[in-house]
Parts: C-alpha cells; sequence; structure tokens
C-alpha cells in the first residue's frame, strides 16, 4: 500500500491544504477497500474556486492535480463537478480531456475513477482513485467509491469544523494582542482600542483579522490614526 503523505510532502507549486488525520484516513481507507486503485486523493475547491489537494497518498496525486489545474481540464475542472461519478478506463486511449489523459499516462496512471463528495445536496469535494493498469474499476468499484465518499464527506465536515473553531480561536488571540499595542500606543481601555481597529476595517474594506494582523506585524502606527480624541 502506498505511503500517506502530509502537507509536507507537496511538489512546487501544488495547492494542498493541511490533511488532518480523518482525511488521511479517508484516502487510506479507499485504496485499501477498492482493488486495482493503488493512489487516492480528495480535491476540494477553495472560496475563490481554485482546486485544492485535501489529503494525498503519495506525490503522484500532487502532479495530477497540479496537470488539472495548469491545462484547465479534467473531471474535476468543472466547477460544478458535472459528470460525476466518471471512469477514465484507459488515458491511453481517453479523449474527453486528451491533453490530462495523456500527463496521467505519463506519471504511470493507466485508469481512474472519480466520484462526487457531497455535503446534504452540494457537492464539496471530488474522490480520486488511480489504477496503474487500465480497466481497473468496473461498476461495482462506482458504487463502492460512492459509499467511501459518504464517509470522506464526514471527515471532511469534521476537518473544517476544526479548521474553522481554529482559526476562530487564533483571530481572537491576533485581535487581542492588536488591542493590547494600540491600548499601549494611545493609552486608551479595551473598548476604543478595539474601535480603532474596527474603524480602519471598514475604512480600507479589510477584514477585521487583517486589520489586527497588520498593527501586530507593522505596529500601531500601520493603522494610519492619528491622536484617537481628534478622530
Amino acid at each position: 500500500m502506498t505511503e500517506l503523505k502530509t502537507a509536507e510532502a507537496t511538489t512546487e507549486g501544488s495547492e494542498q491544504a493541511l490533511s488532518s488525520p480523518l482525511l488521511l484516513s479517508a484516502v487510506k481507507l479507499a485504496v485499501a477497500s477498492i482493488p486495482g486503485a493503488v493512489h487516492a486523493g480528495l480535491s476540494v475547491r477553495s472560496e475563490d474556486h481554485r482546486l485544492v489537494s485535501a489529503a494525498v497518498t503519495d506525490e503522484l496525486i500532487l502532479r495530477c492535480d497540479d496537470a488539472e489545474r495548469e491545462l484547465g481540464q479534467g473531471p474535476c475542472a468543472d466547477k460544478a463537478w458535472d459528470g460525476l461519478p466518471l471512469v477514465i478506463a484507459d488515458t491511453a486511449t481517453d479523449d474527453r480531456w486528451p491533453a490530462y489523459s495523456r500527463r496521467l499516462a505519463a506519471n504511470g496512471v493507466a485508469s481512474a475513477l472519480v466520484t462526487r463528495v457531497n455535503h446534504g445536496r452540494r457537492t464539496v469535494a471530488a474522490l480520486t482513485l488511480y489504477a496503474e493498469k487500465p480497466d481497473a474499476f468496473d461498476a461495482g468499484d462506482v458504487a463502492l467509491a460512492s459509499a467511501l465518499a459518504d464517509h470522506a464527506s464526514v471527515a471532511l465536515a469534521s476537518d473544517q469544523l476544526e479548521q474553522h473553531l481554529r482559526i476562530a480561536v487564533e483571530t481572537r488571540q491576533l485581535i487581542g494582542q492588536a488591542v493590547g499595542i494600540l491600548m499601549e500606543r494611545h493609552k486608551l481601555d479595551a473598548d476604543s482600542a478595539f474601535e480603532l481597529l474596527v474603524r480602519a476595517s471598514q475604512r480600507g474594506s479589510v477584514k477585521l483579522r487583517d486589520i489586527a494582523a497588520r498593527v501586530v506585524k507593522a505596529g500601531p502606527d500601520s493603522l494610519g490614526e492619528r491622536d484617537p480624541d481628534r478622530t
């Protein structure tokens, strides 16, 4: 079985999110459960619609995902995830995405199976399995992959919740640091210092977290505020 890699195993230029143990276990289970599958990856879309490799079994998945992004073609290139699930029976002869299939073949992939990962009625990711032999996947494998996608959906939802909670805690800490810096610099109480951050955020249409990060990194004068009593 292919050894699982974490985010540190990314190739240069790859778009990869930090993988959690839950997501890694989901792709590992897919390889272990479907005969012929040698590699597997879970792809999600970022807020700006970029395709991001959320969990992979090895760097080959990253190269395949990079090819899809670079070429703008492949089963996950459509932002609506239309056409899934599907099977590429033979990358040497598939003509739906010729350049993409050639890139897969060049990386030793002879066939692939791609299925949706749904959350409720919304498709949130794609689970892709790769084989080193053509015609490696049949209808039964497609059905099993779809069932495994449900498992991946649970893992993905849990991982995203964990990330959101972590970001919320980090944001609160960051804003607290910025407030403390402004309190010291302008001799303000906590409420007034926070109001400075809010005003700067609104004035520049910048997220409050980013304003706080600017203050922490560059200092209180980076806000461009003069004496608060005269603003």
